[in-house]
């Protein structure tokens, strides 16, 4: 990697670092510094937009990765120009990439089933109980802390430090009544003192058995939610989303609702004036 560059990345995530999240942050890197290994013979500064489009192909097929490349370039080379690097940001004529919604896929009740009676741990029960009962993302799991649950409700500090409410569903208020001050899913191999989310995640696909994992036991709290009080906004609320769109790729419509859906729409004509013009045509 040319030395110019890599000097320049350190800039530029001192930068990220002033409003954009660590995981934000180290993915912008990623495709800063997979960009430069892709052309090292031109500088990333000197790449056109037909060229950085090449570089968008090369990283995947998935639109959602393709999508995330793509923002990756346009903030990069923004904060480019900013400082002088390049006159205009050549990002910024990518083509915007559509990402197909989310098809919902909660957990079905066999499997967690399954995952509660053969798990070997009592700390494997209460993560999964955790996970289902709360919609927490693995992240906020690894972190959870006795101190976060008081008077009915879980703390929940979510992404961008973004701060929530979740309320102890019963179950959760009997299991967590007695445990002991400090992290729920301690680690002694973890300088933090906690599971990692990466952890969190395996054990809990480990638990449930392929094809299922911590993100779809969120799926189906958000399902059951919904179902349960057809209130959108409070799903999305619950989940911690910004966007009610991604919100609406976590949910599945329960089937009987369809149906009511559909036997609600009228006609001006009851079945029997139909049935007679069926036989006057």
């Amino acid at each position: 990697m040319p030395g110019t560059f890599e000097t320049d990345l350190a800039s530029y995530e001192k930068w990220l670092g002033i409003y954009q999240r660590p995981g934000s942050v180290k993915l912008r890197l990623y495709y800063a510094r997979r960009l430069s290994k892709w052309s090292p013979e031109v500088s990333p500064w000197e790449l056109s937009t037909q060229q950085l489009g090449y570089f968008v192909l090369s990283c995947g097929k998935s639109p959602s990765t393709r999508k995330n490349v793509a923002d990756a370039l346009r903030a990069l080379y923004r904060w480019g120009a900013m400082i002088g690097k390049v006159e205009t940001n050549p990002a910024d004529s990518l083509p915007r990439i559509a990402v197909p919604r989310a098809v919902p896929n909660p957990t079905p009740a066999g499997a967690l089933r399954r995952a509660l009676t053969e798990a070997p741990r009592s700390v494997d029960v209460v993560l999964i109980l955790v996970a289902t009962l709360s919609g927490l993302r693995r992240s906020e799991l690894a972190q959870l802390h006795s101190r976060d649950i008081r008077s009915g409700v879980i703390r929940v500090e979510g992404k961008g430090g973004h701060e929530r409410m979740v309320p102890l569903h019963p179950v959760l208020q009997e299991v967590l009544a007695g445990i002991d001050d400090g992290f729920l899913f301690p680690s002694e191999k973890n300088p933090t003192g906690h599971m990692l989310p990466g952890s969190i995640g395996q054990r809990l696909g480990d638990l449930l058995g392929p094809g299922w994992s911590g993100h779809t036991l969120r799926h189906l709290f958000a399902t059951s939610a919904f179902a349960t009080t057809l209130d959108i906004l409070a799903v999305q609320q619950l989940l911690g989303h910004r966007n009610i769109n991604t919100t609406m790729g976590y949910t599945l419509v329960p089937s009987l609702h369809l149906q009511e859906a559909v036997n609600g729409i009228e006609l001006p004509l009851n079945v029997f004036e139909l049935k007679q013009l069926q036989k006057a045509g």
